[in-house]
This record gives structure tokens, C-alpha cells and sequence, in this order.
């Protein structure tokens, strides 16, 4: 119950933050690139305040049920540090292991059966309150990284026919000022003794308002560099020249460079490309 009641603030909250244009359906696989896509430093500072904003909360609720249940008081250090080791709170990719939902929500119960024994002297009230209201005022982080990098990798689907040499894919501009895309590389992320070094190389970028399927010409627009507005999108085609051959899609990721209020930002997004198959 302290779970679903933590995934209810979380949405909510992620409700108000997307009104504000400060997140953008995130999706990602680990500290690095959830919710904020990887734009260095900056993103992995904003993520690691959501992931342990949204950790104290879920510890917090559990903690208040478990003490009305025990009619005892209960600490909410260790019910965290479970919930750190399991990943079960709402929303986070993983915890310090990558277990699937359900395993984590046995392995947190567990746990959680010894926090009454593991439990330190409870804080006062006052000093909870005041560690509460400064991490509050950490949230401040993540919504300056949000307004200063507002690039999102959109969610609009390509019904683009497979072409081969190309990438399609979709941005959105989840902020309110305008954006002037710059320039894309691409590189693999795969671990896989295929993706070291360079597999293929960017011969163009178009990027349009609206993909154009009735003539040879992907988009109407010219190449880089493209301003898109707030709260739009864009759709981006790349067109590659493979270096090797490969079998099934290969996990990369495209580096998109863009102004934003006169500033130069970059964020990495992730993508798929699939490669000739070796003869």
C-alpha cells in the first residue's frame, strides 16, 4: 500500500511537471538516462535527486504503515536502504539489483521484517521536518536541468516503410522556448565486441515538421540547422553508410547538439539501427 500510495504522488507530481515542461515521458534503463536523458554532469545530478526524492517518499509512507500496524515506531533508514537494494519504488528502472517487479516487491518484504530490529533512534519531529523541507528544495535541481536541456526523444511512431541506411525517429521540444538543432552523431552503445569502433557514418540529417511519404524525398525541410518551437515536434531521418555488417537491430544512441536561450546543450537519446547482414 505505501507503494501505491508513492506511485500516486509520483504521477501526480509528474503530471504538474509536464504542464510545466519539465519532463517528457521518460524512459531510460539506469541512473544515467532516467528521467533525464544523458547530457552529462548536469543530468546525472538531476537524476539521482529524483531517484532519491522518489525512494524517501515510498520509504516514508511504508514506514508510516508499518509503525500503525507494529503500534510501535519504526525508523525509515533501513526500510529505505531496502527499497534502495530491491528498486521497489514506483517508476525507477532498477535498484542496485535489476530484478523484476514482483521478485522485488518479495525481496522488500523481507527485508522490511527486520527493519523493526535494524531501526535507529527516531529523529525528532522538528529535524525531520527541517531535512524534509531541504530536500524539497533540492527538487530545484532537476527543474533547472529540465528548463536548460528541454530535448526529449519524442513518442509520435514513424510509419515509415524500413528503408535501408536510415534512422527515423521523432524529437520533442518539451520547454517553451524555441530550439535550434545544431548537428547529430551516432554512435552504439551495445557492449557486444560488434559495436567497438566506428559501424556506420552519417551521410545526412533531414528534419521536418512532417514526414513526406509520397515522393523519393524523405522531408520537405533542408538539412541542420532546424528550429523548432516549444511543445512541438519534429521527425528526423538519418542516413547512414554502414562500415560493417551486422545481424539483428543494435542498441545506439544519437547525440543531439542544440541552442537553447543562446546556450549550446547536448543530450544523448537512444535508438536502434540495423545493420546489412553479412553475406
Amino acid at each position: 500500500m505505501g507503494w501505491f500510495f508513492a506511485l500516486l504522488a509520483v504521477l501526480a507530481a509528474g503530471f504538474v511537471a509536464s504542464q510545466l515542461g519539465l519532463i517528457e515521458r521518460p524512459g531510460g534503463r539506469g541512473l544515467r538516462d532516467w528521467p533525464y536523458p544523458e547530457a552529462g554532469q548536469g543530468s546525472l545530478t538531476a537524476n539521482v535527486i529524483v531517484w532519491l526524492s522518489i525512494l524517501v517518499l515510498t520509504a516514508l509512507l511504508i514506514r508510516g504503515l508499518l509503525a500503525e500496524r507494529m503500534q510501535s515506531p519504526v525508523s525509515a533508514l533501513p526500510i529505505f536502504v531496502a527499497l534502495a537494494i530491491t528498486g521497489f519504488a514506483p517508476l525507477i528502472p532498477r535498484g542496485l539489483l535489476d530484478v523484476p517487479w514482483a521478485i522485488a516487491l518479495l525481496a522488500t518484504t523481507a527485508l522490511l521484517r527486520l527493519a523493526p530490529d535494524c531501526s535507529p533512534p527516531s529523529i525528532p519531529v522538528r529535524a525531520t521536518a527541517v531535512l524534509l523541507m531541504a530536500g524539497t528544495l533540492l527538487l530545484v535541481v532537476p527543474a533547472v536541468h529540465a528548463v536548460r536541456h528541454p530535448l526529449w526523444l519524442g513518442s509520435e511512431v514513424v510509419f515509415d516503410p524500413p528503408q535501408r541506411g536510415t534512422v527515423t525517429f521523432s524529437l520533442r521540444n518539451a520547454g517553451f522556448a524555441e530550439i535550434e538543432l545544431m548537428s547529430m552523431a551516432l554512435q552504439p552503445t551495445d557492449s557486444s565486441p560488434l559495436s567497438r569502433g566506428v559501424v556506420v557514418e552519417v551521410t545526412d540529417v533531414r528534419v521536418g515538421k512532417s514526414p513526406s511519404f509520397a515522393t523519393s524525398r524523405p522531408f520537405d525541410s533542408a538539412q541542420l540547422p532546424f528550429s523548432l518551437e516549444g511543445r512541438s515536434n519534429a521527425f528526423v531521418q538519418l542516413r547512414l553508410k554502414p562500415l560493417r555488417c551486422g545481424t539483428g537491430p543494435l542498441p545506439s544512441e544519437v547525440t543531439v547538439k542544440f541552442r537553447v536561450r543562446g546556450h549550446r546543450r547536448f543530450e544523448r537519446l537512444p535508438v536502434s539501427i540495423v545493420l546489412p547482414a553479412c553475406s
